[in-house]
């Protein structure tokens, strides 16, 4: 089994991707973005969707949905925990130094399944947010509707996947520009020789 992890800002082409991957790879099993609540609160505490326990324990959730799909030959995440470590930090208006992000991963996320391979879709932040106001609307945005905020998101997750390839050295990790991908989907064949 081959665990593929796919994170970036909203409106980069996740979901597109894996509609791709389902059509290119045989034997996928797809772990959504969030999960039902009744798999989540299997931590044993109430959790109100959007707060950093909630993302914690969907984080944890999915990682134990990954030791269930042993027959699946790819497992594919919509986000994981760099989404949300990259989260807390830019809601928090913060810029970690590396020591604070390897403290806080650790803390929070050690010993959870790492991915195989993590790919971590860019794009212009204004782009991704213009895009997320046209198709969801501003108002039903929230947090997300900030452009300040998706900005420090965007930096966030570069910063801390570069701390990933250190933290986590047996993970192939790869950042594909949206729009390279959107052009040419069969570019992630390379990234992901199907053995």
């Amino acid at each position: 089994m081959t665990i593929l992890a796919l994170d970036g800002l909203m409106r980069v082409g996740k979901t597109s991707t894996i509609q791709y991957l389902k059509k290119e790879l045989t034997g996928i099993r797809v772990i959504e973005e969030v999960l039902p609540i009744k798999l989540i609160e299997a931590e044993n505490q109430f959790l109100n969707e959007g707060d950093d326990n909630f993302y914690i324990c969907n984080d944890w959730a999915k990682s134990r949905l990954i030791g269930q799909h042993v027959e699946e030959k790819w497992v594919v995440m919509d986000r994981y925990f760099l989404s949300t470590i990259a989260y807390m930090f830019s809601r928090d208006k913060e810029f970690p130094n590396i020591e604070c992000i390897k403290e806080k991963t650790q803390q929070l996320f050690g010993g959870i399944n790492l991915p195989d391979i993590w790919i971590l879709i860019v794009c212009d932040p204004v782009a991704s947010w213009k895009r997320s106001c046209e198709q969801i609307g501003l108002e039903n945005l929230g947090l997300w509707g900030d452009l300040s905020f998706v900005k420090r998101l965007s930096l966030n997750f570069e910063r801390i996947f570069e701390l990933f390839s250190s933290l986590y050295p047996f993970v192939k990790l790869f950042i594909i520009k949206s729009d390279e991908l959107v052009a040419n989907p069969n570019m992630l064949k390379k990234f992901l020789r199907e053995e």
